[in-house]
């Protein structure tokens, strides 16, 4: 399942960074300007996309990933900290490597990018090469930690 990635509104350019690079691996990206989340949903709808991965921030840093299809999906993961790296080439496609939340949000697939997700960690890899940035994770489920 591909997704359709944007930020939240006025983001910083690490914020945008990471959603651009989340866009190039999981589906698409856009720019979200000042559009209302209907807006975008309407958007990503006609570009074929069912589902919506918002990268939101605080003080200037990615700080959240939140899922919207028709509602919001939980859990919800908070961004604890960035390790910005890895190479910039990357596959068509991608599978998930981790939990039963981490597949239910990113969705099952199939292609030459991994995400690999761990207990408090997440990352992609191409070839067995990690790829764009990781992230330092926690993740949430009506207010309770998720392990």
């Amino acid at each position: 399942m591909a997704l359709f990635v944007t930020t939240s509104r006025k983001p910083s350019q690490l914020t945008r960074r990471v959603a651009r690079f989340l866009g190039r691996v999981l589906g698409k990206y856009e720019n979200r300007g000042k559009h209302g989340l209907a807006e975008v949903a309407s958007r990503a709808d006609a570009a074929g996309y069912s589902r919506l991965l918002l990268v939101y921030e605080r003080k200037g840093n990615p700080a959240e990933l939140s899922f919207y299809e028709d509602n919001w999906l939980e859990p919800l993961v908070l961004i604890r900290g960035l390790k910005e790296g890895g190479e910039k080439k990357k596959g068509k496609g991608y599978s998930v490597q981790g939990p039963a939340w981490a597949r239910k949000l990113f969705g099952e697939g199939e292609g030459e990018n991994v995400l690999i997700v761990e207990k408090d960690r997440l990352w992609f890899e191409f070839n067995g090469r990690k790829i764009g940035p990781e992230l330092k994770i926690k993740v949430v489920e009506h207010g309770t930690r998720i392990e």
